[in-house]
């Protein structure tokens, strides 16, 4: 008992949740709701002094969820969602809402039951007269850095509503990328993931009946048939484990190449192969220009921005350069002068613009123009690796069933020729 005592008291001193409750008035009328506080005693105290009768005091599931507290398997806020909150708070914030009214509102129309709880938790600490910045730094699994410090510049220069137009635009932008970078990518994927499956489908179930044919003849077996018997026999040794290992292998690959060091692995491939390393650059430009310009549109410092923009960039040369810059600058060297440095990864255009950028004090700007002319050089890059993956997917999957057939026909034609 005393224990029990010992946590509660521990708990009630540091630890504050949330508690969604059911009450009645003395009108008879049914009142719903979520409140913060340390015990759910502690909520049926306060909603009893405001003259309500408790019917239920009961800790938020939702909030564990959105807290850490339990395991929401693929859980997360879509992209969509985070351009549809900055456009409906930018624009309740112009009509005239309180900052805690329109979360409140925004609140109660969200779906997403993460969203929904972090947005509650949100209203809550407005209430108290916390920063929104500060508030929604609390999730950083969900907030970037750059959102989070975008929200803060606009409130410490009185420019929020600026501020969050800014933010939807650079959104939009990179949400408008990615779903042209995965249009153009899905065919070809989809054409190596059906003869992924096609061959396991032969080295499964059709090349263990040709071993009992092969086995019966004493003709003498090419090397690419006896690979292929190999893998085979391999594979269809036990064919739920093979499937299942299959499946685990896949969902690894995903979350691999979803980490940041995938990220960069992936990152440090592309920049190696012909027609990629065109769109790579590209879209790391666009994203470099466009990131930068918000940015410093919103008030931030020069110092501050490269920092948040290598972020960005992420483990790729491009953040490791970008990243290298903010010592130069501190020095009073340009940013045109140090990106100059690497030719290879920023043209003479963007540097052309950057530095009369500089010069004008326009820098904010002259990003802008540089990102809308990269992101239109991504289509065009994008264009021409599909035309270059199509023919080559077509190729890689005529090898592929080629060398399979060769395999498989040549044996089988030497028995028949043997018989006769």
């Amino acid at each position: 008992m005393g224990l029990a005592m010992t946590k509660e008291v521990i708990r009630t001193s540091w630890e504050v949740m949330l508690y969604s409750y059911t009450a009645t008035t003395n009108e008879g009328k049914v009142e719903r709701g979520v409140m913060e506080g340390p015990t759910a005693e502690a909520i049926f105290d306060i909603l009893t002094r405001q003259g309500l009768s408790v019917v239920s005091v009961k800790e938020s599931s939702a909030a564990k969820k959105a807290m850490g507290g339990g395991i929401v398997l693929f859980g997360r806020i879509k992209f969509y969602e985070y351009i549809s909150f900055v456009d409906r708070l930018a624009t309740m914030i112009k009509v005239g809402y309180a900052l805690t009214d329109a979360v409140d509102v925004l609140h109660k129309d969200t779906v997403n039951p993460i969203f929904k709880e972090i947005l509650l938790q949100v209203k809550f600490g407005l209430e108290k007269g916390q920063p929104l910045s500060s508030l929604l730094a609390k999730h950083p699994k969900h907030f970037s850095s750059i959102f989070i410090s975008l929200i803060k510049a606009g409130e410490s220069s009185g420019t929020l509503e600026k501020v969050l137009d800014h933010l939807s635009v650079q959104l939009k932008k990179d949400y408008d990328l990615r779903k042209k970078i995965k249009s153009a990518l899905i065919y070809p994927l989809f054409l190596f993931i059906l003869t992924v499956i096609v061959m396991l489908g032969m080295f499964i179930f059709i090349m263990p009946r040709l071993v009992k044919v092969f086995a019966q003849s004493d003709a003498e077996l090419p090397i690419t048939t006896k690979i292929l018997l190999s893998i085979s026999k391999v594979l269809s040794f036990n064919i739920p484990l093979t499937l299942i290992t299959a499946g685990c292998l896949a969902i690894f690959l995903i979350t691999l190449f979803r980490s940041q060091a995938g990220k960069a692995i992936l990152s440090r491939i592309g920049f190696h192969l012909p027609v990629v390393k065109k769109l790579m650059r590209q879209v790391a430009l666009a994203r470099f220009a466009r990131t930068l310009s918000s940015l410093l549109g919103s008030g931030i410092s020069i110092l501050e921005a490269i920092d948040l923009t290598a972020d960005v960039a992420g483990g790729s040369r491009y953040g490791q350069i970008i990243r290298g810059s903010k010592k130069s600058l501190e020095k009073g060297v340009s940013l045109s002068a140090y990106l100059s440095r690497e030719p290879d990864l920023f043209p003479n255009l963007l540097l052309s613009m950057i530095s009369v950028g500089e010069k004008s004090g326009e820098l904010d700007n002259i990003l802008q123009k540089a990102a809308d002319f990269y992101e239109v050089e991504v289509d065009s890059s994008l264009k021409d690796l599909v035309v270059f993956l199509e023919p080559a997917m077509l190729f890689f999957i005529a090898i592929a069933i080629g060398f399979l057939a060769l395999a498989i026909i040549t044996p089988i034609y030497s028995l028949v020729g043997s018989i006769g």
